[in-house]
């Protein structure tokens, strides 16, 4: 026993191998080690004790077949069978119909249901004496194999049986047709059935056949689902609208009940004789009879028809429109009369799609104002669906005066030179109106005639001349230019340099022709002057007749005030070469460092005082203070963000104080004012020998002031005050 129960071990293990499930090892083992105690007890109550008198099973034959198969007979050999009624062969301790050949050899009926599924049996023999030795019978699954299938190919939508042959068919062997399992009915272990099932495959196409069973799926056979019978026709166009004698062709397609295209097709056409006809291309001819004819296209191929709907129309006429002649821009409704103008016709005149409003064999519709904007001939046009168009030619006139344009516009006469204008009329579109007369007159200087020739004056300028007719007016700009450079006035300002630095002036030449008219942009101004600086010294006058230069004059800290003159000359060419030349006498007034009028210390700093007059520091200077003024003023401008100013010798006490200036406008004029801001605190000085105050956070180029203020008495000796980086 304890063999056998190792045998069933070792076929547990290799039951993969043997395509054989553990569970069937399992239940095999099972079953044995429930049997041991039954032999035992057989050894103690059968009728012989003796351990030789049992049944001995040498061989089996099967040891092993195929799930699934049919019933069948197994042979036991061996020794010590008994010949009674009470022996039998039990198949995992369930008997069998057993026959007794022998003492040697018996033979049972397995019946199939013990081999449907796999699984490993134990095989003994029971008699009077007790349980035999066991042998074990192997039920495998069969390698499944498939070598066809018949039919391959199924009708869309229809049912079908499939006969498949193969190897390993056995219960539990399915069919699937992509994926979807099959009813499978396994005729043997070489073939098998199955059905595919109306109204479940309905669409055309290729599909994959496969056959499973525990031991896998074979590989895929290629299955096709075909077109059934033709079902339907469908004719395209299914609706057309045509006009007596206008061709169209039909097509049409077919298709299976379940939409599958089902071709080749043998279509016969056949048409509605009131409708037009048709011939075997399908190709159709409208007849003469308007109307609407439904199926009056007929393609039939079999049994099966298929029908498009056919509506014949007129082609409208139209006999009259009233009116023939439309004003640019104005509403009109017009009216048409004619012949097939009904509901579905369309109106397009020009690009302005028209409304109709049907009434008998005349329709009437409203054009909009502003929309048939351009003289000439526009194009009414009527369609009705299907047909060709029918057209006829209306007339658009210009409307009313709305615009007038004169020209040459803009023109450049001389003075005294002439100009013949002329002026056109058009209505507020821009359409241009033939015929018309207008009434000439002229804003500005000149004379002109009443067919719009104009002389003009000696005045030169812009003027317009003025075409006029109903209250419309046009007009055009006449430019009198003006003659040759015959004179040059001079001005500048400010008329007087002030300074005790540097001081500038502007000046300005305006060149005129012999008339006095103000020349014209862009001719040539040569400047000079007699003392200082004077930039360009070439320039050109503006739009005004100006030329402007800037004078520049500078005097570093004179002894005295020093009054003098500089003569500034403006020249430019005239006619025929004529050189045109004009002076200007440019007062200046130099004056020493001085200080200004008192200021009352209880102002400072700086408010309301000025110090326009103020000298310009540039490196060093050498300065004695005043009994009568606590402060002294110094201008500066700072090449970097940073400046130092060394204050040397200064005997007294007082402070040093920094500002900025804001606005020195006023110092155009020797009352001017001037506006400052204060650089921080004021810095203390007092009887010292050498100080130096700094000034950060500059804008060079920027202008500055220092102020030197001292407590009383002011009288001191002179000190000096140095400008440094």
């Amino acid at each position: 026993m304890k063999q056998k129960v190792n045998q069933v071990r070792a076929l547990f293990l290799a039951s993969a191998a043997a395509s054989v499930t553990a569970a069937a090892c399992i239940g095999a083992l099972a079953y044995m080690a429930t049997a041991a105690p039954q032999t035992a007890q057989a050894r103690e109550w059968g009728q012989s004790n003796n351990p030789e008198s049992l049944p001995v099973i040498g061989s089996l034959t099967p040891t092993q077949t195929q799930a699934g198969g049919p019933s069948f007979v197994i042979t036991l050999s061996g020794s010590s069978f008994v010949s009674s009624a009470l022996t039998y062969v039990a198949w995992n301790g369930a008997a069998l119909p057993t026959t007794i050949v022998d003492s040697t050899t018996l033979s049972a009926l397995v019946p199939a249901t013990n081999i449907s599924q796999p699984n490993i049996a134990l095989v003994t023999i029971v008699d009077t004496g007790g349980y035999s030795s066991g042998e074990l019978f192997t039920t495998f699954t069969p390698t499944l194999v498939v070598s066809g299938a018949v039919p391959l190919s199924a009708t869309a939508g229809a049912s079908a049986t499939l006969v498949l042959t193969g190897d390993g068919f056995y219960a539990g062997t399915v069919v699937q047709l992509n994926g979807i399992t099959l009813t499978t009915s396994p005729l043997s272990s070489t073939e098998a059935t199955a059905l595919v099932p109306s109204n479940t495959f309905t669409v055309v196409g290729n599909y994959s056949l496969t056959v499973k069973n525990p031991s896998g799926t074979s590989a895929a056979f290629g299955f096709s689902i075909v077109a059934g019978p033709l079902a339907q026709l469908v004719v395209s166009p299914s609706a057309i609208s045509l006009a007596s004698g206008i061709t169209q062709a039909f097509t049409t397609s077919g298709a299976d009940a379940f939409n599958n295209p089902v071709s080749p097709l043998s279509i016969t056409w056949s048409a509605n004789p009131g409708a037009g006809n048709i011939d075997n291309t399908g190709l159709f001819t409208a007849g003469a009879s308007a109307g609407i004819y439904p199926g009056a296209v007929v393609a039939t191929d079999g049994a099966i028809t298929g029908t498009a709907n056919v509506t014949v129309v007129a082609t409208p006429v139209i006999s009259s429109v009233v009116p023939l002649t439309l004003t640019a821009g104005q509403g009109e409704t017009l009216t048409i009369t004619g012949l097939n103008i009904n509901a579905g016709t369309l109106a397009q005149l020009g690009n302005l799609t028209l409304t109709l409003v049907i009434s008998g064999n005349s329709a009437t519709a409203i054009v909009p104002s502003n929309t048939i904007t351009v003289a000439g001939n526009v194009t009414l046009t009527l369609i009705n669906t299907g047909t060709p168009p029918t057209t006829t030619v209306l007339s658009v006139v210009p409307g009313s005066l709305g615009q007038i344009a004169v020209s040459p516009n803009p023109i450049s006469v001389t003075l005294g030179g002439s100009q013949a204008f002329s002026a056109t009329g058009a209505d507020a579109f821009g359409n241009a109106i033939s015929g018309l007369t207008f009434t000439w007159s002229l804003s500005g200087s000149g004379q002109i005639d009443v067919v719009g020739n104009y002389t003009a004056s000696t005045v030169a300028g812009a003027f317009a001349v003025l075409a006029s007719r109903n209250n419309v007016t046009g007009s055009a700009t006449v430019n009198v230019l003006a003659g040759p450079s015959a004179f040059i006035a001079m001005t500048n300002t400010p008329t007087v340099l002030f300074s005790n630095g540097v001081s500038t002036t502007t000046v300005i030449a305006l060149v005129t022709d012999s008339f006095g008219n103000a020349v014209g942009p862009g001719r040539p101004v040569t400047f000079s002057a007699s003392s200082g600086v004077i930039t360009p010294l070439v320039g050109s006058t503006n739009s005004l007749g100006q030329a402007t230069a800037t004078l520049t004059k500078s005097l570093t800290s004179p002894t005295s005030t020093i009054a003098s003159v500089i003569k500034v000359t403006a020249q430019t060419n005239g006619a025929a070469g004529l050189v045109i030349s004009q002076s200007l006498n440019v007062s200046t007034i130099f004056t020493p460092l001085k200080m200004l009028l008192p200021i009352v210390y209880k102002e400072f700093p700086l408010r309301n005082a000025t110090a326009c007059d103020a000298f310009t520091l540039t490196t060093s200077i050498t300065v004695s203070q005043v009994t009568t003024e606590p402060r002294l003023y110094y201008r500066f401008v700072p090449s970097a963000t940073t400046q130092a100013v060394n204050i040397s010798n200064y005997a007294s006490t007082g402070n040093v104080a920094g500002y900025t200036i804001v606005s020195d406008a006023g110092c155009a004029s020797p009352s001017g004012s001037m506006i400052v801001s204060q650089l921080g605190a004021s810095v203390p000085i007092s009887n010292t020998s050498f100080v130096q105050v700094r000034f950060n956070s500059l804008v060079p180029g920027g202008k500055y002031l220092i102020v030197i203020e001292a407590s009383p008495p002011f009288a001191l000796p002179p000190y000096t005050l140095r400008l440094v980086p």
